[in-house]
């Protein structure tokens, strides 16, 4: 039974009169409290907050693309890297001493278009003069984040990469494929699976932006060695002979036999005889009688 308060009031000599609930050991039971004209009242004690196991509700998503799995969480920034390989595997770490001389035309486009209709992009480049990627983030609906790719956190929420470079002599992993998730990179609450690194950033998750590491690497494919080609050998049948190879017979050049020269004679002369005399007669008488006959053959004739 609660005590008579009028009574109490006019024999209260204190401002403040004691608190009765804590007389009693109800340290949350009515107190008396004394009003500005000096009236002593008992004032009912504030009910405790009531605790429940029900969540609170979820915070409003950032503009332009809906939060985690439900509309929960915050998107994910995602930035990217390039890592170029050569044929065992180990980074190169001059690129222009190795790389084509049209290696500086790389580029690569990555595309969210999940987000409540709005797309966001990257576009990274290599400036000139530097091996380092740079990359300009458009975000529609975020026009204030501008260090990382926003992609929702949802399962079904996806991005594209593209290499726009000729790939040709080389592999490629973690770009020109279907899509990627940014969940199954970076699950939530760090890490990932090939591909990417994910960490986070800036608090808790659903309290700050989640960022994740998108990795590309392109390795050389080794040249082929081709060895020289050698013809098999012939081996001859089995009871076959061996064909006899005769050596070819130079034949030498003859000798050039030198004849021994001659001395030419001269003529001799005659010596004057008697019978030349005669001679030149005979001639003459035989002379004669051919002219005889070849003068009686003229007469036959005429």
């Amino acid at each position: 039974m609660l005590p008579n308060v009028e009574t109490m009031a006019e024999a209260a000599d204190e401002t403040v009169a004691p608190d009765v609930g804590a007389a009693h050991g109800d340290p949350t039971g009515p107190a008396l409290v004394e009003s500005v004209d000096g009236a002593m009242t008992l004032e009912e004690p504030a009910a405790p907050p009531i605790e429940s196991d029900a969540p609170l509700a979820a915070e409003e998503p950032e503009e332009g693309h809906e939060g985690g799995s439900g509309g929960q969480g915050n998107p994910y920034r995602m930035t990217f890297t390039v890592v170029w390989l050569d044929p065992n595997g180990t980074p190169i770490d001059d690129l222009d001493a190795v790389l084509p001389d049209y290696w500086r035309d790389f580029e690569l486009v990555a595309i969210s278009t999940t987000g409540k209709s709005m797309t966001t992009s990257a576009t990274c480049t290599y400036p000139d003069g530097s091996d380092v990627l740079q990359c300009v983030f458009e975000n529609r609906g975020h026009g204030l984040v501008t260090d990382g790719l926003i992609i929702p956190a949802r399962p079904t929420a996806t991005y594209t990469v593209t290499v726009n470079w000729p790939t040709t002599g080389w592999t490629i992993d973690g770009a020109n494929a279907d899509s990627y998730s940014a969940r199954d990179l970076c699950p939530r609450g760090g890490g990932g699976e090939e591909g990417g690194g994910g960490h986070e950033g800036g608090g808790e998750e659903g309290g700050g932006a989640v960022y994740c590491e998108h990795v590309v690497e392109l390795q050389q494919i080794p040249m082929a060695v081709v060895p020289p080609t050698v013809p098999p050998a012939v081996e001859p049948e089995a009871g076959a002979i061996p064909p006899v190879v005769t050596p070819p017979v130079v034949t030498p050049p003859a000798a050039t036999q030198t004849q021994p020269a001659v001395a030419s004679a001269a003529p001799r002369s005659l010596p004057a005889t008697g019978s030349s005399s005669s001679m030149i007669l005979l001639i003459a008488a035989l002379l004669v009688a051919i002219g005889s006959v070849a003068a009686g053959v003229t007469r036959r004739t005429s």
